[in-house]
Protein backbone atom coordinates (compact mmCIF):
# COMPACT_ATOMS: atom_id res chain seq x y z
CA UNK A 1 0.00 0.00 0.00
CA UNK A 2 2.78 2.48 0.82
CA UNK A 3 4.50 1.63 -2.40
CA UNK A 4 1.33 2.29 -4.37
CA UNK A 5 0.77 5.64 -2.65
CA UNK A 6 4.35 6.65 -3.25
CA UNK A 7 4.03 5.81 -6.91
CA UNK A 8 0.90 7.89 -7.26
CA UNK A 9 2.56 10.89 -5.60
CA UNK A 10 5.61 10.84 -7.89
CA UNK A 11 5.78 12.77 -11.18
CA UNK A 12 6.92 10.92 -14.30
CA UNK A 13 10.48 12.30 -13.80
CA UNK A 14 10.47 10.87 -10.19
CA UNK A 15 10.07 14.31 -8.64
CA UNK A 16 7.55 14.73 -5.87
CA UNK A 17 4.21 15.90 -7.22
CA UNK A 18 0.74 16.51 -6.06
CA UNK A 19 -1.60 13.60 -5.69
CA UNK A 20 -4.78 13.61 -7.68
CA UNK A 21 -7.32 15.85 -6.12
CA UNK A 22 -4.91 18.12 -4.18
CA UNK A 23 -1.33 18.99 -3.27
CA UNK A 24 1.03 21.80 -4.14
CA UNK A 25 2.91 20.21 -7.12
CA UNK A 26 2.39 20.96 -10.79
CA UNK A 27 -1.02 20.14 -12.11
CA UNK A 28 0.29 18.81 -15.50
CA UNK A 29 3.13 16.39 -16.13
CA UNK A 30 6.31 17.74 -17.83
CA UNK A 31 6.45 17.21 -21.66
CA UNK A 32 8.38 14.19 -22.90
CA UNK A 33 11.98 14.82 -24.06
CA UNK A 34 13.72 14.16 -27.41
CA UNK A 35 10.56 14.35 -29.54
CA UNK A 36 12.03 16.39 -32.46
CA UNK A 37 12.09 14.40 -35.75
CA UNK A 38 15.84 14.88 -36.00
CA UNK A 39 16.32 13.06 -32.72
CA UNK A 40 13.67 10.41 -33.29
CA UNK A 41 14.78 6.89 -32.58
CA UNK A 42 14.68 4.61 -35.66
CA UNK A 43 11.64 2.51 -35.74
CA UNK A 44 9.51 5.00 -33.83
CA UNK A 45 6.64 6.86 -35.57
CA UNK A 46 7.78 10.14 -37.23
CA UNK A 47 5.77 13.38 -36.98
CA UNK A 48 3.42 14.35 -39.84
CA UNK A 49 5.45 14.96 -43.10
CA UNK A 50 5.06 18.46 -44.63
CA UNK A 51 5.10 17.05 -48.24
CA UNK A 52 2.41 14.44 -47.75
CA UNK A 53 0.50 16.14 -50.61
CA UNK A 54 2.98 14.49 -52.97
CA UNK A 55 2.03 10.97 -51.92
CA UNK A 56 0.24 10.15 -55.16
CA UNK A 57 2.75 11.87 -57.43
CA UNK A 58 5.22 9.90 -59.59
CA UNK A 59 8.69 9.53 -58.13
CA UNK A 60 10.27 12.00 -60.59
CA UNK A 61 7.68 14.61 -59.57
CA UNK A 62 8.38 13.92 -55.90
CA UNK A 63 12.10 14.40 -56.51
CA UNK A 64 11.41 17.63 -58.35
CA UNK A 65 9.26 18.93 -55.47
CA UNK A 66 11.96 18.07 -52.96
CA UNK A 67 14.67 19.65 -55.13
CA UNK A 68 12.70 22.87 -55.51
CA UNK A 69 11.63 22.91 -51.89
CA UNK A 70 7.91 23.28 -52.62
CA UNK A 71 6.10 22.88 -49.28
CA UNK A 72 2.59 22.72 -50.69
CA UNK A 73 0.56 23.19 -53.93
CA UNK A 74 0.26 26.90 -53.21
CA UNK A 75 4.05 27.22 -53.53
CA UNK A 76 3.97 25.43 -56.90
CA UNK A 77 1.24 27.68 -58.29
CA UNK A 78 2.97 30.78 -57.01
CA UNK A 79 6.20 29.71 -58.71
CA UNK A 80 4.40 29.12 -62.02
CA UNK A 81 2.64 32.48 -61.85
CA UNK A 82 5.98 34.21 -61.27
CA UNK A 83 7.43 32.30 -64.21
CA UNK A 84 4.66 33.59 -66.49
CA UNK A 85 5.33 37.13 -65.31
CA UNK A 86 9.02 36.67 -66.06
CA UNK A 87 8.38 35.22 -69.51
CA UNK A 88 5.75 37.86 -70.29
CA UNK A 89 3.37 35.45 -71.99
CA UNK A 90 1.57 32.17 -71.37
CA UNK A 91 3.27 28.97 -72.45
CA UNK A 92 1.27 28.58 -75.67
CA UNK A 93 2.61 31.92 -76.90
CA UNK A 94 6.25 31.10 -76.26
CA UNK A 95 8.67 29.87 -78.93
CA UNK A 96 11.60 27.54 -78.60
CA UNK A 97 14.30 28.61 -81.02
CA UNK A 98 16.32 25.96 -82.87
CA UNK A 99 19.84 25.46 -81.62
CA UNK A 100 21.34 25.63 -85.12
CA UNK A 101 20.65 27.06 -88.59
CA UNK A 102 18.59 24.11 -89.79
CA UNK A 103 16.27 25.55 -92.44
CA UNK A 104 13.45 23.11 -91.77
CA UNK A 105 13.56 23.75 -88.02
CA UNK A 106 13.17 27.48 -88.57
CA UNK A 107 10.21 27.27 -90.96
CA UNK A 108 7.49 26.88 -88.29
CA UNK A 109 9.09 29.69 -86.30
CA UNK A 110 8.90 32.05 -89.29
CA UNK A 111 5.31 30.98 -89.93
CA UNK A 112 4.27 31.77 -86.34
CA UNK A 113 6.03 35.12 -86.57
CA UNK A 114 3.83 36.14 -89.51
CA UNK A 115 5.50 34.91 -92.70
CA UNK A 116 2.87 34.62 -95.44
CA UNK A 117 2.05 31.21 -96.91
CA UNK A 118 3.35 32.20 -100.37
CA UNK A 119 5.82 34.84 -101.63
CA UNK A 120 3.09 36.38 -103.77
CA UNK A 121 1.25 37.46 -100.63
CA UNK A 122 3.79 40.21 -99.95
CA UNK A 123 1.75 43.17 -101.16
CA UNK A 124 4.15 45.50 -103.00
CA UNK A 125 5.16 46.22 -106.58
CA UNK A 126 8.15 48.19 -107.82
CA UNK A 127 7.73 50.73 -110.65
CA UNK A 128 9.52 50.01 -113.91
CA UNK A 129 12.20 52.63 -113.27
CA UNK A 130 13.01 50.91 -109.96
CA UNK A 131 13.20 47.35 -111.31
CA UNK A 132 9.63 46.52 -112.26
CA UNK A 133 7.97 43.11 -112.01
CA UNK A 134 11.20 41.14 -112.43
CA UNK A 135 12.85 42.65 -109.36
CA UNK A 136 9.54 42.55 -107.46
CA UNK A 137 9.28 38.78 -107.95
CA UNK A 138 12.89 38.24 -106.93
CA UNK A 139 12.52 40.25 -103.72
CA UNK A 140 9.30 38.49 -102.76
CA UNK A 141 10.96 35.08 -103.04
CA UNK A 142 13.97 36.23 -101.03
CA UNK A 143 11.81 37.74 -98.29
CA UNK A 144 9.89 34.47 -98.00
CA UNK A 145 13.05 32.37 -97.88
CA UNK A 146 14.59 34.60 -95.22
CA UNK A 147 11.46 34.38 -93.08
CA UNK A 148 10.30 37.99 -93.14
CA UNK A 149 6.78 38.54 -91.91
CA UNK A 150 4.24 40.04 -94.29
CA UNK A 151 4.37 43.33 -92.40
CA UNK A 152 8.17 43.42 -92.39
CA UNK A 153 8.46 42.73 -96.11
CA UNK A 154 5.89 45.33 -97.11
CA UNK A 155 7.27 47.98 -94.73
CA UNK A 156 10.81 47.38 -96.00
CA UNK A 157 9.72 47.92 -99.61
CA UNK A 158 7.72 51.02 -98.68
CA UNK A 159 10.83 52.51 -97.12
CA UNK A 160 12.92 51.50 -100.15
CA UNK A 161 10.47 53.08 -102.58
CA UNK A 162 10.37 56.28 -100.50
CA UNK A 163 14.18 56.33 -100.53
CA UNK A 164 14.26 55.67 -104.29
CA UNK A 165 11.74 58.46 -104.96
CA UNK A 166 13.77 60.93 -102.91
CA UNK A 167 16.96 59.88 -104.68
CA UNK A 168 15.34 60.46 -108.07
CA UNK A 169 14.10 63.89 -106.98
CA UNK A 170 17.59 64.84 -105.77
CA UNK A 171 19.14 63.69 -109.06
CA UNK A 172 16.57 65.59 -111.11
CA UNK A 173 17.10 68.72 -109.02
CA UNK A 174 20.87 68.50 -109.48
CA UNK A 175 20.51 67.85 -113.22
CA UNK A 176 18.25 70.87 -113.59
CA UNK A 177 20.72 73.04 -111.68
CA UNK A 178 23.55 71.81 -113.91
CA UNK A 179 21.46 72.49 -117.02
CA UNK A 180 20.62 76.02 -115.87
CA UNK A 181 24.29 76.77 -115.21
CA UNK A 182 25.32 75.28 -118.55
CA UNK A 183 22.72 77.30 -120.44
CA UNK A 184 23.79 80.52 -118.75
CA UNK A 185 27.44 79.83 -119.53
CA UNK A 186 26.67 79.12 -123.18
CA UNK A 187 24.48 82.20 -123.45
CA UNK A 188 27.32 84.30 -122.09
CA UNK A 189 29.80 82.69 -124.45
CA UNK A 190 27.64 83.17 -127.54
CA UNK A 191 26.38 86.58 -126.50
CA UNK A 192 24.07 88.24 -129.01
CA UNK A 193 24.50 85.28 -131.35
CA UNK A 194 22.97 82.91 -128.80
CA UNK A 195 19.51 82.55 -130.33
CA UNK A 196 20.90 82.53 -133.86
CA UNK A 197 23.29 79.71 -133.01
CA UNK A 198 20.56 77.72 -131.27
CA UNK A 199 18.48 77.97 -134.46
CA UNK A 200 21.42 76.69 -136.48
CA UNK A 201 21.84 73.77 -134.05
CA UNK A 202 18.13 72.95 -134.24
CA UNK A 203 18.20 72.92 -138.07
CA UNK A 204 21.23 70.60 -137.98
CA UNK A 205 19.41 68.18 -135.68
CA UNK A 206 16.38 68.28 -137.94
CA UNK A 207 18.49 67.71 -141.05
CA UNK A 208 19.98 64.54 -139.56
CA UNK A 209 16.65 63.34 -138.16
CA UNK A 210 17.75 63.41 -134.54
CA UNK A 211 14.83 62.76 -132.19
CA UNK A 212 14.50 64.47 -128.81
CA UNK A 213 15.34 61.18 -127.06
CA UNK A 214 18.59 60.90 -129.02
CA UNK A 215 19.52 64.48 -128.20
CA UNK A 216 18.83 63.78 -124.52
CA UNK A 217 21.24 60.83 -124.64
CA UNK A 218 23.88 62.99 -126.30
CA UNK A 219 23.32 65.63 -123.64
CA UNK A 220 23.77 63.05 -120.87
CA UNK A 221 27.16 62.17 -122.37
CA UNK A 222 28.36 65.58 -123.58
CA UNK A 223 26.41 68.07 -121.51
CA UNK A 224 24.03 70.71 -122.84
CA UNK A 225 26.77 73.09 -123.95
CA UNK A 226 28.71 70.33 -125.69
CA UNK A 227 25.68 69.15 -127.67
CA UNK A 228 24.64 72.65 -128.75
CA UNK A 229 28.16 73.54 -129.89
CA UNK A 230 28.45 70.26 -131.77
CA UNK A 231 25.13 70.73 -133.58
CA UNK A 232 25.92 74.38 -134.27
CA UNK A 233 29.24 73.44 -135.86
CA UNK A 234 27.53 70.81 -138.00
CA UNK A 235 24.89 73.31 -139.09
CA UNK A 236 27.46 75.99 -139.83
CA UNK A 237 29.37 73.59 -142.08
CA UNK A 238 26.16 72.87 -143.91
CA UNK A 239 25.96 76.57 -144.75
CA UNK A 240 23.34 77.48 -142.14
CA UNK A 241 23.83 80.90 -140.59
CA UNK A 242 27.00 81.69 -142.49
CA UNK A 243 28.08 85.20 -141.53
CA UNK A 244 29.03 87.62 -144.25
CA UNK A 245 31.02 90.12 -142.24
CA UNK A 246 31.64 93.69 -143.23
CA UNK A 247 34.51 94.01 -145.57
CA UNK A 248 35.62 97.37 -146.78
CA UNK A 249 32.44 98.91 -145.57
CA UNK A 250 30.23 96.01 -146.59
CA UNK A 251 27.43 95.11 -144.22
CA UNK A 252 26.05 91.86 -143.02
CA UNK A 253 23.00 90.65 -141.16
CA UNK A 254 24.61 87.79 -139.23
CA UNK A 255 25.05 87.96 -135.46
CA UNK A 256 28.41 86.99 -134.01
CA UNK A 257 29.37 85.47 -130.73
CA UNK A 258 31.73 87.55 -128.55
CA UNK A 259 34.62 85.37 -129.67
CA UNK A 260 33.72 85.74 -133.35
CA UNK A 261 33.16 89.48 -133.01
CA UNK A 262 36.52 89.96 -131.29
CA UNK A 263 38.23 88.01 -134.07
CA UNK A 264 36.46 90.20 -136.64
CA UNK A 265 37.60 93.38 -134.88
CA UNK A 266 41.18 92.16 -134.92
CA UNK A 267 40.85 91.40 -138.63
CA UNK A 268 39.43 94.85 -139.46
CA UNK A 269 42.18 96.56 -137.49
CA UNK A 270 44.63 95.22 -140.04
CA UNK A 271 42.64 96.73 -142.91
CA UNK A 272 44.09 100.23 -143.55
CA UNK A 273 41.23 101.25 -145.84
CA UNK A 274 38.64 100.31 -143.25
CA UNK A 275 40.50 102.17 -140.52
CA UNK A 276 40.69 105.30 -142.68
CA UNK A 277 36.93 105.25 -143.36
CA UNK A 278 36.32 104.88 -139.65
CA UNK A 279 38.58 107.88 -138.94
CA UNK A 280 36.81 109.88 -141.63
CA UNK A 281 33.52 109.34 -139.78
CA UNK A 282 31.86 107.09 -142.31
CA UNK A 283 28.41 106.59 -140.74
CA UNK A 284 27.89 103.07 -142.08
CA UNK A 285 31.35 101.91 -141.03
CA UNK A 286 30.95 103.51 -137.59
CA UNK A 287 27.61 101.76 -137.03
CA UNK A 288 29.14 98.44 -138.02
CA UNK A 289 32.13 99.04 -135.75
CA UNK A 290 29.86 99.82 -132.79
CA UNK A 291 27.73 96.75 -133.47
CA UNK A 292 30.82 94.53 -133.52
CA UNK A 293 32.01 95.91 -130.18
CA UNK A 294 28.55 95.43 -128.65
CA UNK A 295 28.67 91.78 -129.72
CA UNK A 296 32.30 91.30 -128.69
CA UNK A 297 31.88 92.79 -125.20
CA UNK A 298 28.21 92.35 -124.20
CA UNK A 299 28.96 92.77 -120.47
CA UNK A 300 30.06 96.37 -121.08
CA UNK A 301 26.79 97.31 -122.74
Amino acid sequence: MKTFIKHRLMAPDNTPGAAQGGGTGPTNPAPPQNTHPANAVPGNAAPQNQTDWTTNLPDDFKNYVQTKGFKDPHAVLDSYRNLEKLMGAPKERLLTLPENDDVEAWKPIYDRLGRPAKPEEYNFKLPEEAGGEKLTGFLRSQFHELGLSKKQGEELMKRYQDHFTNEVKDIETQMQANLDNDQKALQKEWGAAHQQNLNIAAKAAQAFGLEAETIDKLEAAMGYSGVMKFLHNVGARLGEGKFEGPRNGGGGNGVLSPEQAQAKIRELNTDASYRQKLLDGDVKIKAEWDRLHAQAYPEQN
